[in-house]
């Protein structure tokens, strides 16, 4: 397909009488009331983001722990993944597995009772802790037999 309109320079919005574009200033109104209705903005112009109070409200052990314990659980995940492509492993093999799987689901819950329900490794530690459950539920059920 060969193009041969070709379109002069595309015109800038005219400046309104507030300074602001016509064409974007719907957006610039909507930012400042968002912004507005937040809270405060921080030094360098940026809003200040709600993960910054959290994180000062939240222990740095705890933090801590509930990343090594997401981490662990992924690895975990890794290997039994790992085991259950290995045609070599019988059902009873795997069981330390799901047992494993079990335990992390546990402590992974335990730390999340602990962190407020809206800090961000709140929604990451369910969200291991669920994928763990469900992978040793669908052991025990009988799926990968």
């Amino acid at each position: 397909m060969k193009i041969t309109d070709i379109r002069g320079p595309q015109t800038l919005p005219q400046q309104g009488t507030g300074g602001e574009a016509k064409a974007g200033g719907a957006f610039q109104r909507l930012l400042e009331a968002r912004l507005a209705a937040t809270g405060s903005v921080g030094a360098a112009g940026a809003p200040s983001s709600s993960f910054e109070v959290t994180a000062d409200a939240v222990p740095a052990e705890l933090r801590l722990q509930g990343l090594e314990l997401s981490e662990g659980a992924l690895d975990l995940l890794d290997r039994f993944q790992a085991a259950l492509a290995d045609g070599r492993f019988a059902a009873r093999d795997l069981e330390p597995f799901a047992s494993a799987l079990e335990d992390q689901t546990a402590a992974l819950l335990a730390v999340r009772d602990r962190l407020p329900a809206d800090h961000p490794l709140s929604a990451v530690v369910d969200q291991v802790a669920a994928v763990a459950y469900v992978e040793a539920a669908k052991f025990r059920r009988g799926d990968y037999s």
